[in-house]
């Protein structure tokens, strides 16, 4: 039995430690973001305490019709009593039943999250039980606290005159600029503006125009996660509520916006560039609500939504990335070996048992897919992409049912992460079945969700309980596989979303990627979200860095460490994957060494380089533009200036070059 998640809220861990029975007979909570002791659950005072009773929405905070079974209704811890018989447990249900409450989530030991109107909780049941108001600074993600600490390292000014205003201004745009640059936020997703909401009181001046310019046309803002209690569609029937028109998070799009921007307004920093600064409220699923936010406004706009009675956990959103980054040709066992037979009829196991995956569709998250490969192509039914719509259904297809567009829908795999994670699935050539690139499941199926955004990020929902896997579920998959994550070594909100999918669907098996951090000495544990889920199988894997593994595939496969500086800024550090030519000096004896890069002259490196007398370019990694002669020419100048390496540079946004001597790719 797995291990109950009633709600994806539930990013609050409990761990429950008792106390002495001399003592109290109640347990002390341990939440993610503050402890409920024993005085907490037994203070018969907290109905007084200023704010805790209110309703979820004040009658002005609830104009839009959408808040639905939410307005007026408010959050509430409930631990039942030490010693509560099974009667008890069901004398208490039946009456939240019946005073309209919902049971939002559960958390060991004994203790529910209840969303109900207070004043309808009148039985005589609830006095042998412990109620406690859900409080504000139980919302707030630790995460926030060094992003937080960040911002607050900068000195508030409100300055009167208009030089002061104009100093304060570029004060305003260099904090804006380190927050966003720190490698910390790096981690987090980034809201680019699209779109500025002009304000009236500053506009045309002319600390506002250099404002504007200095952080550009589409200044980037930090996104705020707001999540709204777990309402059962089961729970909304019951009640008579109309699931279709219940949609908190655009309700609060349009019930929020204006205080939001008054906030930001009341603010002495953000009035410089109000239209820059303006809160922008983002709706993106029915309990899913994104708000953009300038740095500088941070701390102001988390207090305001952690006091509004509707939200129940506020995180910042984390860049999520593909996580197969070192892929292994090998998906099934007797593979470890350089020598392995892959045609040998006993080479794989399950399939000379009768397990290859036929009757089974595979559900996957990913960058897209190669429709016309080899490995997945159906002459009998063509691909063709929806024209006006993102779904694209055949159940009849021989290896892909479903395809779904959910951020990408141009319906193409324009990374190839994609595409090898569904190979490594289900892939096979019918004209060479017994390839070495056959998928593990060669019998199955795929149901596909194209959540590609940029190369090696993905745009996947938060709310993976029902904004992602129903999709799958429904075209037949009961199996997932996902090769992607966060950096976030936390138990998080997608995590606990996708414990909640899988305990309300125990038919369903989800595996995640460990991630690409094994070489991280910096983290306390490099397995990351969502793969640190309580419920999910969570997959890594050891040996693709290895020769035997680089042996096998098409060319060598190196990582290139690449450090950047630039004046008045701290280093950046990039990876680069290079493909080894075909003809050459051995790559493995660079590694380890720290080498200069020079960008070639001219840029194409036809011919000689030049100053190549002057030793620019001795012991050093010449950059080199693909193009206008041969691969051989651009070798031979780097040698002749005695360069330790040429690389050339891809003139393609996507793909990878294979580099011969004497032939120029078209």
């Amino acid at each position: 039995m797995r291990q109950q998640q009633g709600s994806g809220w539930w990013i609050i861990y409990l761990l429950v430690a008792l106390f002495a029975q001399t003592r109290t007979a109640w347990a002390a909570t341990h939440l993610r973001t503050a402890t409920i002791n024993a005085d907490d659950w037994t203070n018969p005072e907290w109905r007084t305490r200023g704010g805790h009773h209110r309703s979820l929405l004040g009658a002005t905070d609830c104009s839009d019709s959408r808040w639905s079974f939410l307005c007026g209704r408010v959050q509430i811890l409930l631990q039942l009593a030490d010693g509560h018989t099974t009667d008890d447990k069901k004398a208490l249900f039946a009456s939240l039943q019946a005073d309209g409450a919902v049971i939002s989530g559960y958390l060991p030991r004994a203790t529910w999250l209840v969303v109900a109107q207070l004043e309808d909780l009148r039985s005589s049941v609830y006095s042998k039980h412990v109620l406690l108001p859900f409080s504000p600074d139980y919302k707030l993600a630790p995460e926030w606290h060094p992003v937080l600490q960040l911002v607050d390292q900068q000195h508030k000014q409100h300055l009167g005159s208009e030089q002061q205003r104009a100093a304060a201004a570029a004060q305003h745009v260099v904090l804006h600029r380190q927050v966003l640059e720190h490698p910390l936020v790096q981690q987090l997703q980034l809201h680019t503006v699209t779109q500025h909401h002009r304000g009236t009181a500053a506009a045309g001046t002319a600390w506002v125009d250099a404002a504007a310019e200095q952080l550009g046309e589409n200044p980037a803002k930090l996104l705020v996660g707001v999540n709204f209690p777990d309402v059962p569609d089961s729970e909304l029937q019951r009640l008579a509520v109309d699931t279709a028109a219940f949609h908190p998070a655009a309700a609060a799009a349009v019930d929020w916006e204006a205080p939001l921007a008054q906030l930001v307004a009341a603010d002495g920093r953000c009035q410089r560039h109000l239209q820059l600064c303006r809160p922008e409220l983002l709706a993106r699923s029915r309990m899913e609500l994104n708000i953009a936010v300038c740095p500088q406004d941070l701390s102001e706009v988390l207090h305001w939504l952690s006091n509004q009675a509707a939200v129940h956990w506020l995180a910042p959103r984390p860049r999520l990335y593909l996580q197969n980054e070192i892929a292994s040709m090998i998906v099934q066992d007797n593979g470890v070996s350089a020598a392995a037979d892959y045609k040998a009829p006993d080479a794989h196991f399950f399939w000379k048992a009768g397990l290859d995956g036929k009757g089974q569709v595979v559900g996957i998250g990913d960058s897209g897919i190669d429709m016309n490969s080899c490995f997945f192509r159906d002459p009998a039914i063509p691909f063709t992409p929806p024209g006006d719509g993102k779904e694209w259904i055949s159940p009849n297809h021989r290896k892909v049912v479903y395809y779904y567009g959910l951020a990408d829908t141009m319906f193409r795999d324009q990374v190839g992460h994609g595409t090898h994670t569904g190979g490594s699935i289900v892939g096979e050539d019918p004209a060479d079945p017994t390839s070495k690139a056959t998928g593990g499941a060669k019998g199955a199926k795929l149901a596909f969700v194209d959540i590609s955004m940029q190369p090696s990020q993905v745009n996947a929902p938060q709310e993976l309980d029902t904004e992602y896997f129903p999709k799958l579920y429904a075209q037949g998959a009961r199996i997932f596989s996902d090769s992607w994550g966060s950096g976030n070594a936390e138990y998080d909100f997608q995590s606990s979303r996708v414990d909640a999918w899988l305990y309300r669907n125990q038919d369903c098996v989800s595996h995640f990627a460990a991630g690409n951090y094994g070489e991280n000495d910096n983290l306390d544990t490099t397995i990351t979200s969502p793969g640190v889920a309580k419920n999910v199988v969570t997959v890594g894997a050891t040996k693709s860095l290895q020769p035997n593994y680089l042996s096998q595939t098409i060319a060598p496969v190196f990582i290139m460490n690449v450090e950047v500086r630039r004046t008045g800024k701290g280093p950046q550090y990039i990876r680069v994957r290079l493909v080894k030519a075909d003809f050459g000096g051995d790559g493995t004896a660079l590694s380890g060494k720290g080498l200069k890069m020079v960008r070639a002259s001219p840029p194409a490196a036809c011919g000689t380089l030049d100053d190549a007398a002057s030793g620019k370019y001795k012991d050093a990694i010449v950059l080199a533009r693909r193009g206008t002669c041969f691969f051989a020419e651009k070798m031979s100048a780097g040698a002749a200036a005695g360069a330790a390496a040429v690389v050339v540079v891809n003139d393609r946004c996507v793909g990878w070059l294979f580099v011969v001597p004497s032939v120029v790719w078209a």
